[in-house]
């Protein structure tokens, strides 16, 4: 890339930046926030399409959190559904990871072949991480544009803004502990039919397929899927309705 591309490239970057961290200052719905962080880092980069999947920090089993297009979301879901990945790799690693298409079938043999079919030419992912957690993987996918020589510097200060939006919608509310558990994230605790990070309920009614923990090769476990409705909103069920009252 010459030295006009990499300034177009930074200047792109702080723009792209400060609107998304002017998004966090105020109150806000934590997957269109995530969802607009990615879309600010496609078009800082110039790549074609970003995802994110996160982690439980006591399971290691991955979960599908936003993505920008039908195509990163078709992926991400299918690292969900293998435990392998990119994603899978960044979060047990803790370190981003440049890997170009030759690369895929001997690192990733279970998800190379999808990576292939949506002409994946090249993959960026970046940990997401909150002091000495990883929660999980900022993915960015390139299919017809080369990946920028700054491309570590943009997607972590993206990936930092991402774990912020989920820290500190979390942080809003009341976390629940329980003994010897870690919340997820830090500061909250998901609970069953609702997202780990956001602790909303599901809105798909989409079925999906048993993830695999990234720490051990453990056998599939079942996991409810679907976007989160990220209304800022108690993170407990609303209370069931008596018969009798139901009746009157």
């Amino acid at each position: 890339m010459t030295a006009d591309g990499l300034a177009g490239t930074s200047d792109r970057a702080v723009e792209e930046l400060a609107t998304a961290a002017s998004t966090l200052v105020a109150r806000h719905d934590v997957i269109g926030t995530v969802t607009g962080v990615l879309a600010g880092c496609v078009r800082s980069v110039n790549t074609e399409a970003a995802g994110i999947v996160v982690a439980h920090p006591d399971t290691g089993v991955l979960d599908f959190l936003a993505a920008t297009s039908h195509r990163a979301e078709q992926l991400e879901l299918f690292q969900v559904h293998e435990g392998g990945g990119p994603a899978a790799e960044t979060i047990r690693d803790g370190a981003a990871i440049t890997v170009r298409a030759d690369e895929y079938d001997e690192r990733w043999p279970d998800v190379a072949a999808a990576l292939h079919d949506q002409g994946v030419s090249a993959v960026h992912a970046h940990p997401m991480k909150w002091q000495d957690t990883t929660l999980g993987a900022l993915n960015l996918f390139f299919t017809r544009h080369p990946v920028p020589a700054s491309i570590d510097a943009i997607a972590h200060a993206f990936s930092d803004l991402a774990t912020l939006a989920i820290v500190v919608f979390r942080r809003g509310t009341t976390p629940v502990r329980r003994p010897g558990r870690t919340p997820w994230p830090p500061g909250s605790a998901g609970s069953p039919g609702r997202c780990r990070v956001c602790a909303n309920p599901r809105t798909s009614s989409r079925r999906s397929s048993p993830a695999r923990s990234v720490s051990s090769p453990a056998p599939p476990r079942a996991r409810s899927a679907g976007s989160c409705a990220s209304t800022p909103s108690s993170t407990a069920p609303p209370p069931a309705t008596s018969r009798s009252a139901s009746t009157r």
